[in-house]
């Protein structure tokens, strides 16, 4: 007897949303137990779970990229399982009438059209172009590779060159196009001025701190207002300068002087804008930069 194995992939993409996708609870791992949640992750009688808005608008985007026909109307279905530890565990999923549906993604192999995996394809020069993150570039090395073309510039012409600095080495041209548009600021920008925490937040939060017996991150947020990934990157600053300390989920005061390391901060931003400015002269420039 002969046996054929047939194995089935079930492939799930974690999106990078600020809340949860059924209700306004903050996505952090590592947060302490039974503070990210509410009635409707808890399932409570009564609780009406609500499609986060930018994931659905995320989804659509993915859809399209696979060439799927995007629903005017769909359903998502709450499944209840039984579990001795978790009675009342429950899952939200879609079946028939999905966000999206029917999509595909053709590639020609030899002449014959199937889906395969796009970077070993890409690898083998059966694929001419794709379309990826930075992640692809970062981490892909490939001396066969034509043209690079970013839709979004870097940050810094370190970034860039680590992601376009494989290109071309083993064949006679090679082209790098970079398209940048006034966004590219904004987003720059946005990671230039959250990098550090202000002098006024870490103030506030050590403040508290000294004027209490020590607080949870879910009692901190009560002073400052910020998301918990910037409270945790926060307090993760201040534990590194040795100005906090936690035991057990609860964060103290340390007795050790601390001052806001503002020199340190103005260095680093002035280096992340002058590298900024360099990619800004880059996609302005009409002149050789390799003479």
């Amino acid at each position: 007897m002969t046996w054929e194995s047939v194995i089935g992939i079930e492939v799930h993409i974690e999106l990078s949303t600020s809340s949860k996708m059924f209700c306004g609870c903050a996505v952090e791992f590592g947060a302490e137990p039974n503070t990210n949640i509410c009635p409707v992750c808890l399932g409570l009688p009564g609780a009406l779970p609500v499609p986060n808005r930018k994931a659905i608008e995320w989804i659509m985007a993915i859809g399209l990229a696979l060439n799927c026909e995007v629903s005017e109307r769909s359903v998502f279905h709450r499944k209840n399982y039984f579990y001795a530890d978790l009675p009342k565990g429950y899952q939200i999923s879609q079946f028939d009438i999905p966000v999206c549906h029917d999509g595909y993604l053709d590639v020609t192999v030899d002449g014959e059209t199937r889906r395969i995996e796009i970077e070993r394809a890409l690898s083998a020069g059966r694929l001419k172009a794709v379309v990826a993150t930075s992640a692809l570039g970062m981490g892909y090395d490939n001396p066969h590779i034509q043209f690079v073309i970013h839709f979004q510039v870097p940050g810094s012409p370190i970034a860039y060159y680590q992601q376009v600095g494989r290109a071309g080495r083993a064949v006679d041209t090679a082209y790098v196009v970079a398209l940048s548009g006034a966004e590219d600021v904004r987003i720059q920008d946005y990671f230039i001025e959250t990098a550090f925490p202000s002098e006024e937040i870490t103030t506030r939060i050590l403040d508290a701190l000294g004027n209490s017996n020590g607080l949870k991150r879910s009692e901190l947020l009560k002073h400052v207002n910020m998301q918990w990934s910037r409270l945790d990157g926060t307090l993760k600053l201040l534990e590194v300068e040795q100005a906090v300390y936690q035991e057990g989920g609860t964060f103290f005061r340390s007795a050790a002087a601390w001052t806001y390391p503002r020199e340190r901060v103005e260095s680093v931003n002035a280096a992340r804008r002058h590298e900024q400015q360099a990619m800004a002269d880059y996609v302005t420039t009409d002149t050789c930069l390799m003479s």
